[in-house]
């Protein structure tokens, strides 16, 4: 019933409201993230062979341990694990209480109150023009922080109006809460219509106020994270000197010592699963250049993917994602000095949510070096940039992009074997 009406207002006339604010509430938002993340959990679902298959987000409402989020994030699960922001997981031990229609439900975990520090739910509609702040885990990067503001009430049944929001929801992000200024949850983040402009939809808190713990059914425990895969006990360290990471556990290391961009990959059991860090020397200092720099890139090689800015293992950055030929790909950027650290997990569309949990816990020790790139590891990491842009477009037909490219790539290096071969054959095309 939810999601039809949704879908009624999506295909009708939409009005998005842009409201300014001031700098008070700019500013308020770094100490309301601080003292409401602790409440935020990462839902992962898993199916009877143990494979995690959905991955959202949820809250916790009480001391008692139990936790609001999407029904369609549990809603074929097995087994269910929550992990808190310290990065403890913890199982659910049984479905409290669910409304289909509404896609919400409670869960129940085993937990020690001291550890809980529960969201006061408002029954209370926000005003259109209020700002907020949406708390979760898009594509397994849990504590994810996006704003925006509330863009429209929309009403889908006697008593109950549909929240319209500006910040972005991605996969992993729903159940997620979505707060006011206050701290208080007002709703929870449940669903995105990716063609519309900025379309994005959280169910009200009055409804969540209506979930009372009881017991729907309840779920078998299952092997701790520690008798599953696991990192290794030993930290991986780049012979450039630009990061540490501890890897998964048994992921074969490939060194490429010629790459100038420091690649790195890490290869897992299976085929096309992939973790790969790059480093890379850009002329950008902060993140909205970084965004710019991204979109500017995939623009030239005419790829598109899905960009948000936002705070990723606890730093500011980018994360792109993607699918291209089959393999699901995501992406995470940031600034080190004038270095961009770059970390891409990949995998087959239908092992992508099985490894993902793993890769993530992975990406959350990387530990970057402040380190610039100088002298000769400049040159060739610019050359070799410059060379792969134009092979990209020569393989597009690209014929006059591929030229420039070779044309900046010699004016680094005017006696670069390879990129003097392509200019010949260039020099071929029309």
């Amino acid at each position: 019933m939810f999601f039809s009406c949704l879908m009624k207002i999506f295909l009708g006339s939409l009005t998005i409201l842009l409201v300014g604010f001031d700098g008070k509430a700019e500013d308020d938002i770094p100490k309301l993230v601080k003292s409401v993340k602790p409440s935020v959990v990462m839902i992962v679902s898993f199916n009877e062979q143990g494979i995690g298959e959905t991955i959202g987000s949820g809250f916790f409402v009480n001391q008692e341990g139990h936790i609001i989020t999407n029904y369609h994030v549990i809603r074929q699960a097995k087994r269910i694990i929550a992990k808190t922001i310290d990065g403890t997981t913890y199982h659910v031990k049984s479905i409290a209480d669910e409304d289909h229609e509404w896609d919400v439900a409670l869960l129940s975990v085993d937990i020690p109150p001291n550890k809980i520090g529960p969201l006061k739910i408002s029954s209370i509609l926000p005003e259109v023009g209020e700002r907020i702040i949406v708390i979760g885990s898009p594509l397994g990067f849990d504590q994810t922080i996006s704003d925006g503001l509330v863009s429209a009430l929309r009403p889908i049944q006697a008593g109950y109006q549909a929240i319209q929001i500006s910040a972005p929801i991605s996969p992993g992000s729903s159940g997620g809460p979505v707060i006011n200024m206050k701290g208080e949850a007002i709703g929870i983040a449940t669903i995105s219509f990716p063609g519309g402009q900025n379309l994005n939809f959280a169910i009200p808190g009055k409804k969540l106020l209506t979930l009372k713990p009881g017991m729907v059914r309840s779920l078998p425990q299952f092997p701790t994270p520690e008798a599953a895969p696991k990192l290794s006990g030993k930290q991986y360290a780049d012979p450039k000197g630009f990061f540490k990471i501890i890897p998964p556990d048994g992921w074969k290391v490939t060194e490429y010592p010629q790459d100038p961009r420091g690649k790195v990959v890490f290869i897992g059991p299976e085929a096309n699963v992939e973790l790969r860090v790059l480093t890379n020397a850009v002329e950008i200092t902060s993140v909205d250049q970084l965004v710019a720099f991204c979109k500017d890139v995939e623009k030239r090689l005419g790829f598109n993917t899905n960009i948000k800015k936002g705070e990723y293992f606890g730093r500011a950055g980018v994360q792109r994602s993607f699918t291209i030929k089959g393999i699901q790909v995501v992406a995470h950027d940031f600034l080190v000095g004038k270095v961009d650290h770059n970390l891409q997990f990949s995998a087959p569309q239908d092992k992508f949510q099985k490894y993902l949990p793993l890769a993530t816990k992975s990406m959350e020790t990387y530990e970057p070096v402040m380190k610039e790139m100088t002298g000769e590891d400049l040159k060739q990491h610019q050359v070799a940039k410059k060379l792969r842009l134009a092979q990209l477009m020569m393989e597009q037909k690209n014929y006059d992009m591929a030229r420039g490219f070779v044309k900046e790539g010699l004016e680094v290096d005017p006696k670069n074997t390879d990129l003097l071969k392509l200019d010949e054959e260039l020099k071929k095309k029309k």
